[in-house]
């Protein structure tokens, strides 16, 4: 028994021992996380750039963003991190950067969380300590300014009047005024007559049909995805049961196959294959 695995399990004997008798305790309990939905992630493909303040939030690593209406509660937080930790094992990735974008101040989540502003960055972008990776955008704390202006549609109130008729007087080429074409009209907005309709009910339909097809996308993506993991880990599974052991290279080679047919093509060396030919055919693989 390794020194690691003998200090393990001598901790979980002494808590055993020392609770015994004066309550419930578990050992080795294995933790089921409620299936919870993501508002929105996004991945860097590592090559593009995203425009203005979008780069500084989403282009540092994978990225997720909740949204809040109403500001959100300190439970919310704590149920955002059970989701960026989740999240983390979904996309394989180091823990991903997780951001709280609220219409308005929630001050107690801000006071009980010890929140502060985020150095060098404008006000309304609030942080944990920087190791978490987690932070909270107030929108109507924003500076208003052109760089803002998309993120401050987010908004609420005056905050949202302002963005629309800032973003009515931009020339029609404009790159933000591109972008917020095809999207104001469903926050019951008006570009040209730079005016906020008061009728929401025309837009809620192709909101819900544009929701339903992103999730639609979402979830074939996801079955994709789950189809070339689960092809890797039995392949991976199956090495371990024929030499007894885990190969980090072989590992990481194979994770980088992403081929659902050349994947299942591998099945029969993982099977009979020695572990030089399993090696140089993952070498050819990544050739």
């Amino acid at each position: 028994m390794s020194l690691r695995a003998l200090y393990d399990l001598l901790a979980k004997l002494l808590l055993s021992e020392i609770c015994e008798g004066k309550g419930s305790y578990g050992v080795e309990t294995e933790v089921v996380v409620s299936p919870r939905r993501v508002d929105f992630w996004y991945k860097p493909d590592g090559i593009s750039e995203l425009p203005g303040i979008f780069g500084l939030v989403l282009g540092a690593g994978p990225t997720l963003v909740e949204f809040y209406h109403q500001a959100p509660s300190a439970t919310a937080w704590l149920q955002c991190i059970q989701k960026q930790v989740a999240m983390q094992s979904w996309l394989k990735t180091d823990l991903p950067w997780m951001y709280l974008i609220s219409a308005g101040r929630p001050t107690s989540l801000i006071r009980e969380g010890r929140l502060v502003r985020v150095p060098g960055w404008s006000r309304g972008f609030y942080e944990l300590a920087p190791l978490y990776r987690i932070r909270l955008v107030v929108v109507s704390e924003l500076p208003k300014d052109r760089d803002t202006l998309l993120l401050r549609l987010l908004g609420s109130g005056r905050t949202l009047r302002e963005a629309s008729r800032e973003l009515a007087a931009l020339p029609e080429e404009s790159w933000e005024h591109q972008t917020a074409e095809r999207i104001v009209p469903l926050l019951g907005l008006n570009l040209k007559q730079k005016e906020e309709s008061p009728m929401m009910q025309p837009y809620q339909q192709m909101y819900e049909d544009w929701v339903r097809h992103q999730q639609a996308i979402g979830e074939a993506r996801g079955e994709a995805l789950g189809e070339v993991r689960g092809i890797q880990e039995s392949l991976l599974q199956l090495y371990r049961i024929r030499f007894s052991t885990d190969d980090p290279d072989l590992r990481s080679g194979l994770l980088t196959l992403q081929n659902p047919a050349r994947l299942r093509a591998l099945l029969p060396l993982f099977a009979q294959g020695s572990r030089e030919d399993i090696r140089a055919a993952l070498s050819s693989q990544d050739s």
